[in-house]
């Protein structure tokens, strides 16, 4: 059995991540230990022969694009106010370079509505137990979401449900202006307990 950590671009996809590494579960990353995103993942569904061998969680975005073969899978959709998610969408889209104007914004936050929806769909058709978690709540009660996802996790997987709400960076839910990223990664000790 995997664990399919999922949602659209700035929906909490990485928090969750160090959340379920620090909590125990092995997790797959082939090098980007801040955004635990693999260049495979996007190869999907056209290359998945690399799943075959991934053992407890994989980061997939948008699994309507990239989409996995039929499996034995528990799935974690994060999902964000579609708003404060555009807005992060947009300053990352700054950030390399890219056009990103209050239109752009608006636009991002309809599409991310759309695509949800229709991820959601498709997923519900697999079968598999699907976990909806709100990046909100995983900021403002770091505790209750570890507990229920280790609870939605047992027994194919054991997390240690303090060691992953220890990871969360305490601080509004409100689009960061900053990049949370950039800081989690100069910190020496993420990966150690």
């Amino acid at each position: 059995m995997k664990i399919l950590v999922t949602g659209l671009g700035r929906s909490g996809t990485s928090l969750m991540m160090r959340m379920l590494l620090h909590g125990g579960v092995q997790v797959y990353c082939d090098g980007d230990f801040v955004t635990f995103e693999t260049a495979k993942s996007i190869q999907l569904p056209k290359n998945t022969a690399w799943l075959k061998d991934v053992t407890g969680a994989v980061k997939i975005i948008d699994p309507y694009r990239h989409t996995p073969p039929p499996g034995d899978y528990k799935i974690i959709w994060l999902t964000r106010d579609f708003g404060e998610q555009a807005k992060s969408f947009a300053k990352l889209q700054r950030k390399q370079g890219k056009p990103a104007t209050r239109r752009h914004a608006q636009w991002y936050k309809k599409e991310f509505r759309k695509v949800t929806q229709r991820n959601i769909r498709m997923m519900a058709k697999w079968g598999n137990p699907l976990l909806r978690v709100k990046f909100e709540e995983l900021l403002t009660d770091p505790h209750g979401e570890a507990n229920r996802i280790a609870n939605f996790l047992a027994p194919e997987f054991e997390v240690d449900p303090a060691k992953m709400a220890a990871v969360v960076v305490k601080r509004s839910p409100k689009n960061y202006d900053g990049f949370l990223e950039s800081k989690i990664s100069t910190q020496k000790s993420i990966f150690s307990d």
